[in-house]
Parts: structure tokens; sequence; C-alpha cells
């Protein structure tokens, strides 16, 4: 499993899987309604079922990469600024 993929790389993964699993829901519904063949039915439903456990482990992929960026951001940002006089035991009195 890579460990670093940037967020166009993301993009692309997604743009390919939603186009794979529209691809596959036309031939489904065009076995369904034109010609009633099992198999094919089969073979889009399977790879539907493909599709949504590609996209599972894409935003698991997606979650393990965002969780060290939110951690630093979190750890990094200064917290919010307090006027003086805003009950900061350190501020100069007014």
């Amino acid at each position: 499993m890579p460990s670093a993929l940037s967020i166009e790389e993301f993009d692309v993964l997604f743009d390919a899987v939603r186009a794979r699993l529209r691809i596959s829901v036309v031939v489904g519904l065009a076995a369904t309604t034109e010609q009633h063949e099992p198999t094919a039915i089969r073979h889009a439903f399977g790879t539907m079922f493909e599709c949504v456990d590609a996209l599972d482990k894409l935003q698991a992929l997606l979650a393990l990469q965002r969780a060290p960026r939110e951690a630093s951001m979190t750890a990094t940002s200064p917290g919010i600024a307090q006027q003086p006089g805003s009950g900061d035991p350190t501020a100069p009195p007014q």
C-alpha cells in the first residue's frame, strides 16, 4: 500500500472507480431490460461490488493520509488569541 499520495492522485483514483461503476450500472441495466441474461447481470453486480470495495479502501487510505496532516495542523496552529483583559491572567491591566 502506498505511503503517501497527493490529493490529485486520490482524485484520479476516485474518478476511475466512479467511471467503472457507471459503466457497470449501464451494463447491468441493459442486461436486465433487454437480454435478461443472468450471466451479464451477475458480472455487472460483481463489478459494482468490486467498485464499492475499492471505494472503501480508498476512503480508508485517505483517512490514513489525513490523520498525520490534521494532527500536525492541530499541534502547530496557535490557539485563539485572547484580547487583553479577556480573562488572560498574563495580560497587562487596561
